[in-house]
């Protein structure tokens, strides 16, 4: 929920200036990227407030041609936090390219526990760091190689 219907677009998400780092070791405060096909405009959701006032939500809920990517980055040195993509729409764009993205992580990345490693991912985990969904939460919720 956003305080102003103000936000900025990527042709990429590698035109994120910072992307491959979080800035909260909480994956679920982590950036969520809202991935619409090019020239689809993207709609805005006014959520009036309880307590007044409105705020404003870029969600699925009114866009459900697109996914939700949330990527992984380092957090701070020997932290690395975990990152996702999905969808809840059952639009066909939207099954369709989640399918392919997934295709492709399956192909690209090693298996470890329920999520899917990239190679960088795994050397810093054989080197010791920490990936995790949330920094605060203890170390035996890490995954382990």
């Amino acid at each position: 929920m956003f305080l102003t219907t103000h936000y900025k677009c990527y042709d990429s998400l590698f035109d994120f200036k910072g992307f491959g780092s979080v800035n909260n070791g909480d994956w679920n405060q982590s950036k969520n990227f809202l991935a619409l096909p090019s020239g689809n405009d993207l709609i805005v959701r006014n959520v009036p407030q309880k307590a007044g006032g409105t705020r404003y939500a870029i969600d699925q809920q009114n866009n459900p041609k697109s996914v939700v990517i949330k990527p992984s980055g380092i957090f701070n040195d020997g932290v690395l936090v975990a990152g996702m993509i999905g969808t809840i729409s059952q639009d066909d764009f939207s099954v369709k390219l989640f399918k392919d993205f997934s295709s492709k992580i399956k192909k690209a990345f090693t298996k470890i526990g329920r999520f899917y490693v990239g190679s960088n991912a795994k050397a810093k985990l054989e080197n010791g760091w920490r990936l995790a969904t949330n920094e605060q939460s203890p170390k035996e919720y890490d995954l382990i190689s």
